[in-house]
């Protein structure tokens, strides 16, 4: 058997199919290839070595060997959550730190992505977060649960807990990489290929403890898939769902409308990352509690009309994050305040009507919010990649040179006399400005 080469991954874009490397970041096009092909090289079940019948990209990338953990996205993915996991990583115990173990494992065995249809991973550590906020098992006994979709392998932490888990999900791909993990490390989880749209099956009505879902912010898809996890609920049920800040309003528009409580509103606690770089996006995580008059929107034998829009498109898409490769020097030494000055400089109306500021940083990192009455802007620099990335909702025109202005006025006020801890002078390379890249958030 034959599989994709260590640190490469397969992405699904609106327009074609590409290779992605885990450590340059760099982007091949293969165009129009088929999805069963790549699936199964990427699930290492490819039955040859390259021939001129596959693309010439690949020629050096098709080798020996099976479905295994990737060395290189291990490391990378490793090295993020640690920025993270650190912090609590000691208070964990010796079940919830295999749990992760497991969960790093399943992504850093995942090579293929459905870029086009808004799949966005987030890091195992915050997979792990997602399934110590239901429990261990042995503390909180034994849960059904059912994700409602699974392209985060929230399932494998579920399991890793001691929870009996069923996954739904459309893409093929996904299914069986999640049944191949479960039965390599003899995990309770099983996975069904169900598109939501149709019909609920009956014996799935009612059955289970909790449901987790990270559905796109439409008002179709959250209606979706909320009243699929709501229908699947025990009375007292709870469910588990990200809400895109953005589409606050929604969210609880629809909570409201199914009368769901919602138990606790966590903000800014799913962290997403592509290609081996941390996003800059970040979702709210909602806990729901099913009361007695709560009831879906859409009957669970009910067929909900859906267009293939439904999973990608956004309600609230016109975020735009940007991104630049640039030194950073010691993060850790003034790092929030330096982010700070520079959203200011992004937006000079920050700091007007300002709901909330918020910033972290760590070692090697540093991270700054400021919340408006119309929006939000934030900042995250990570001196590990060298790099600074910026989201500012609502996009305007003008973002790009606004934001080139920032670097600059921010590095000469920074390069006037002042030095960093290690006695450097702290400089931003002007010649890097100009790699900002422009991607639209549509999760």
């Amino acid at each position: 058997m034959y599989r994709l080469a260590d640190g490469f991954i397969f992405s699904f874009a609106a327009d074609g199919v590409q290779v992605v490397d885990f450590r340059s970041r760099e982007v091949q096009e293969l165009g129009a290839v088929s999805a069963d092909w790549i699936a199964q090289l990427a699930l290492g079940r490819y039955p040859r070595a390259w021939t001129p019948a596959e693309p010439e990209a690949l020629k050096e990338l098709i080798v020996p060997g099976g479905l295994q953990v990737d060395p290189v996205i291990e490391a990378r993915l490793r090295q993020l959550d640690w920025l993270f996991l650190a912090s609590y990583w000691t208070h964990l115990t010796q079940r919830e730190q295999s749990a992760y173990e497991q969960i790093l494992a399943a992504h850093c065995m995942r090579k293929r992505i459905l870029a086009g249809y808004c799949q966005l991973p987030v890091l195992p550590e915050t997979t792990l977060r997602r399934a110590l906020l239901i429990g261990d098992a042995e503390r909180v006994g034994r849960k059904k649960i059912v994700c409602v979709g699974d392209d985060d392998l929230t399932s494998i932490g579920l399991a890793a807990l001691g929870h009996e888990v069923l996954v739904f999900d459309v893409d093929t791909y996904l299914v069986e990489l999640i049944s191949l993990l479960a039965a390599r490390s003899g995990l309770d989880v099983k996975v069904q290929p169900v598109d939501l749209h149709e019909a609920l099956p009956e014996r799935y009505v009612g059955e289970f403890d909790c449901f987790l879902a990270d559905p796109v912010s439409n008002s179709l898809c959250l209606r979706l898939f909320l009243s699929r996890g709501l229908s699947m609920l025990k009375p007292k049920g709870r469910g588990y769902v990200a809400a895109c800040v953005r589409a606050t309003a929604l969210h609880e528009e629809l909570a409201g409308e199914m009368q769901l409580q919602v138990a606790r509103w966590l903000r800014r606690y799913n962290r997403y990352y592509q290609s081996g770089v941390l996003d800059l996006y970040e979702s709210d995580w909602l806990e729901l509690e099913r009361g007695v008059g709560s009831a879906p929107t859409y009957a669970p034998s009910e067929r909900v009309p859906v267009t293939p829009e439904t999973y990608v498109a956004s309600d609230a898409s016109d975020t735009v994050l940007m991104q630049c490769y640039v030194g950073f020097p010691q993060a850790s030494s003034g790092g929030q305040e330096m982010l700070g000055e520079l959203l200011s400089g992004l937006d000079e109306r920050s700091a007007e009507g300002a709901r909330a500021h918020a910033g972290s940083q760590g070692t090697t990192w540093a991270s700054h919010q400021i919340t408006t009455v119309a929006g939000f802007v934030s900042c995250l620099a990570d001196e590990n990649s060298e790099s600074v990335f910026l989201v500012k909702y609502p996009a305007a025109r003008g973002d790009h040179a606004r934001a080139r202005r920032a670097l600059l006025a921010l590095e000469a006020g920074r390069s006037r006399g002042r030095r960093s801890a290690a006695g450097r002078r702290l400089q931003w390379s002007k010649r890097e400005i100009p790699r900002w890249r422009w991607m639209s958030g549509s999760h």
